[in-house]
Order: structure tokens, then C-alpha cells, then sequence
């Protein structure tokens, strides 16, 4: 699902530890001017016109296509592990990802107790 967030960049609704590597995070990609279906779902074209809906959410994955610009330094757009903010044309949307997709507990976890 993405979020309107107008002509602000920063995201309400993830924070990322500065102590973790971030290296396949991008905190922002511009996708303005691109072809790639992200842009074409987010711009929501109407008549010519991009209409910026405040809230999409996806109903299927999308194909992983066109050439963008990423903030981060990250060159591997297909290979981002999280994606937090889209640039489309003036306005920016946030990625919410859906609740509990990452757990806190890994496989083969075991009890430690004194």
C-alpha cells in the first residue's frame, strides 16, 4: 500500500536504525518521467493527468521495470530490500508495508533461561 505524502519527502510511518545496514534500503526513489508500472499505478493517469489518489494499495505484485533514480546510492532498483518514499512528478508517496511481515523470532530459536 502506498500513502500520499504531498510535497513532503520524509516518511510518517518508518524510521530505520542508523546502527543497522541499510545498504539494500532506499530511502527515496524518483520515478518521475520513468515507464515503469509503479509510476503508472501512483500516477493514477485521468484524461492526460496524473490524479495523486492518497491511498493505493497494490492488488498484485508489479513487474520490476524501467530506469529510475535512487537516492541512497543503491544502482539495483529490482534488488531493494525496503523502499520507503516514491517521487512521482511533485509529490511523494510513503510504502506502509503490511503488519507483521517481519517477525521478531527467527527459525531455530531456542529458550534460554538461568
Amino acid at each position: 500500500r502506498y500513502r500520499l505524502l504531498g510535497g513532503s519527502k520524509r516518511p510518517h510511518w518508518q524510521t530505520s536504525d542508523p546502527m543497522l545496514d541499510d545498504s539494500m534500503v532506499a530511502n527515496m526513489v524518483d520515478l518521475t518521467g520513468t515507464d515503469s508500472s509503479l509510476y503508472t499505478t501512483l500516477c493514477a493517469d485521468a484524461a492526460g493527468e496524473c490524479t495523486y489518489p492518497s491511498v493505493i494499495e497494490l492488488p498484485e505484485n508489479l513487474p520490476c521495470d524501467g530506469t529510475v533514480t535512487i537516492e541512497s546510492g543503491v544502482d539495483d532498483f529490482c534488488n531493494l530490500s525496503t523502499l520507503r518514499t516514491v517521487k512521482i512528478d511533485d509529490v511523494y508517496y510513503e510504502y506502509l508495508r503490511h503488519p507483521c511481515v517481519q517477525f521478531p523470532f527467527f527459525g531455530g530459536a531456542k529458550m534460554v533461561w538461568k
